[in-house]
């Protein structure tokens, strides 16, 4: 019988939306000195004491991947964010509605720098510290001051793979823009982990992507309630020359 892991049934699992999670893990990236690799992969020993959940977190860390629950149906969304799927203006807001706006989180939450650590084969799986990355322009945007975060992959014994989880995240991470608001039912079509391209004259943006961090559904007004935060794909960009050569 189901004795580990979610119990869940295969029709809860949108081959579309899983399907092209997979093709984007299988996406070659060039590597320095020649070759290519898959962008995202994973190895991970897991004993049956584990709670599944955690499991399941550690590998979304591989893949910069988040789920979501949508009426009893789970979907992934895995690296780069997708292109938007709906376009919005500073018309659509219901301005009768409240708006929350956060341009940056606390210091205790800021961060201008990452360390990594992962099991590397080469060193018969024992942790091992990647190559940091700092940003002096991010330092003194933040005072002057080094803020640094750090990663912890266990399930990721890929050293280059690493390298570009550590540059996408830090980089994901300096979007602190988010906002909340109200549109009007031609939103409904929305669901969380979905991107909508916000052009607006009060903010200066400019087709600028967001991504659905979870979304309310009045069934009253049909109103959608939206918490955006600030994405950017290019984030995700990387070129061999980006790889420190350990």
């Amino acid at each position: 019988g189901l004795i580990w892991g979610g119990e869940c049934e295969a029709e809860d699992l949108p081959l579309a939306n899983w399907f092209a999670a997979m093709n984007e893990c299988d996406v070659p990236v060039a590597l320095d000195g020649g070759g290519s690799e898959a962008q995202y992969r994973a190895g991970v020993e897991i004993d049956l004491d584990m709670e599944p959940a955690g499991v399941i977190k550690e590998l979304k860390k591989t893949c910069a991947g988040a789920m979501v629950e949508v009426g009893g149906v789970w979907k992934i969304r895995v690296g780069a964010p997708a292109l938007p799927s709906f376009f919005l203006t500073d018309e659509d807001v219901i301005a009768s509605e409240a708006q929350e706006f956060a341009p940056f989180p606390g210091l205790v939450d800021t961060y201008n720098g990452i360390t990594a650590t992962y099991p590397e084969p080469a060193s018969l799986w024992e942790a091992k510290d990647a190559p940091p990355r700092y940003n002096t322009t991010w330092e003194a945007e933040d005072g002057g001051r080094r803020l640094v975060a750090n990663l912890s992959l266990p399930a990721c014994p890929h050293g280059t793979q690493v390298q570009r989880l550590m540059t996408s995240a830090i980089a994901d991470h300096r979007r602190m823009r988010s906002h909340r608001l109200v549109l009007p039912p031609e939103a409904a079509v929305l669901e969380p982990l979905e991107t909508v391209g916000w052009t607006s004259a009060r903010w200066g943006y400019a087709a600028k992507t967001f991504e659905i961090t979870s979304l309310t559904d009045s069934l009253m007004s049909m109103l959608q309630g939206l918490s955006l935060r600030e994405r950017d794909a290019a984030d995700f960009a990387w070129t061999p020359a980006d790889q420190i050569v350990v």
